[in-house]
């Protein structure tokens, strides 16, 4: 009975431990397509601001 009890103790510890790298490798998923959303508003925000102080300057 204790041999049986090693087994699935050990299968269970075997399913969490893939279920933790499962979720640390979504997790790093998401943080860089949250790193990607924003360097891009970044950059997005850069050429407004840019092409704003270019067509004052072509005006003026």
């Amino acid at each position: 009975m204790n041999y049986v009890i090693n087994v699935f103790e050990g299968l269970i510890l075997f399913v969490l431990t893939l279920l933790s790298g499962i979720l640390f490798a979504v997790q790093a998923g998401i943080a860089i397509v949250f790193y990607a959303i924003s360097v891009g508003i970044a950059y997005l925000a850069f050429g407004v601001a840019f092409g704003c102080h270019k067509l004052k300057s072509l005006f003026s």
